[in-house]
């Protein structure tokens, strides 16, 4: 004969079988209730369960959060990189625009020293009373249009560096703020990455929680392991407490072989 014993600790609350009677595999033989508080829930197995789908939806939710960062991310750079591109193209002609108003500026220079030169000519000559005064303010007012074309292109000088300078900081702010924005998604992707991960690993956790729950909720049936007869009750009344390892019921199996037991002495141990 051989004992069943109970896997937990638990309280016999129903008898399936007496003693003398004949049982096959799989057959019940007792039902066992739950004693440990942590495990008294009658709803532990579907409650585990849907925090485990709770937690596997948390982390489908981060994943998808983390491929959101990683879109956001791309969309940035190229938007930086084309906004950068026109601030660099706009600079690049601030530029131009400098080195073609300092050549006009030049040629504006060039024509004032010009226009000087003859109206200090045509000044010297007039007071020698050779040249009629409607020639000399002619003069004169050419000597003003050019000094006027030459303050014009200076200013027009200077606006095109402030265009320069602008550009420049316009570029500059790009960049800033574009790396400000890339740096902050960033870190919402790595703290939805830390998130993830401890969410995977709760899953992972909740995964073994639940499939020891579903276990141990099959283990209040006592089963018999094998066909045979039960010889007898170890435990009997109702309510009873068993403990794990408990010695529950004795089987006599129906299909055995027999056996013999002998003694030998030692000095005929060398025959056998």
């Amino acid at each position: 004969p051989q004992t069943i014993n109970s896997i937990i600790d638990g309280k016999i609350e129903k008898w399936y079988v007496s003693e003398g009677q004949y049982v096959k595999k799989g057959d019940t033989i007792l039902y066992i209730s739950e004693i440990k508080a942590e495990y008294l829930d009658p709803s532990l197995v579907q409650n585990s369960e849907s925090q485990l789908k709770s937690k596997e939806y948390s982390v489908k939710s981060y994943m998808s959060k983390v491929n959101a960062n990683d879109n956001q991310i791309d969309a940035l750079i190229n938007s930086k990189k084309l906004k950068s591109e026109q601030a660099e193209n706009k600079l690049i002609q601030s530029r131009l625009k400098v080195s073609s108003d300092s050549v006009d500026l030049i040629a504006a220079e060039a024509n004032y020293n010009i226009a000087k030169e003859q109206f200090n000519r045509i000044e010297k000559l007039y007071k020698e009373g050779l040249k009629s005064l409607t020639e000399y303010e002619s003069r004169k007012l050419k000597l003003q249009e050019t000094k006027a074309k030459v303050i014009a292109i200076e200013n027009k000088l200077m606006t095109s560096k402030n265009e320069v300078l602008n550009a420049t900081i316009e570029l500059e702010s790009i960049n800033a703020e574009f790396g400000d924005k890339i740096a902050k998604t960033e870190a919402d992707k790595f703290a939805t990455l830390s998130n993830l991960y401890d969410a995977e690993a709760m899953v992972t956790k909740l995964q073994n929680q639940y499939v020891n729950y579903s276990i141990r909720s099959g283990m209040y049936y006592i089963l018999a392991p094998q066909d045979g007869y039960i010889t007898k009750a170890l435990q009997y009344g109702i309510g009873e407490i068993v403990k794990v390892g408990t010695e529950i019921v004795s089987i006599m199996p129906s299909d055995y072989e027999l056996a013999v037991e002998m003694y030998v002495d030692p000095v005929d141990i060398p025959l056998l």
